[in-house]
């Protein structure tokens, strides 16, 4: 996590109204952590993705069963 604001990402005025919604309602402490928990939840489920589409071309080479 950068200290002292070192990154900054620009998002749509809706869009952050809606997630200021749902930051109130979710529990999280700032917006900020909302979306670091979004961002990883999206990175972890792409690379289960990219681990299945692996192994299954790993099973039509023949290397696993």
């Amino acid at each position: 996590m950068a200290l002292f604001g070192g990154n900054k990402v620009q998002l749509d005025e809706s869009l952050m109204e809606r997630i200021r919604a749902h930051v109130a309602e979710a529990g999280f402490s700032s917006v900020e952590e909302f979306v670091q928990f979004c961002v990883e939840k999206e990175l972890k489920s792409r690379r289960a993705a990219e681990e299945v589409v692996l192994a299954e071309r790993l099973k039509g080479l023949g290397y696993l069963e």
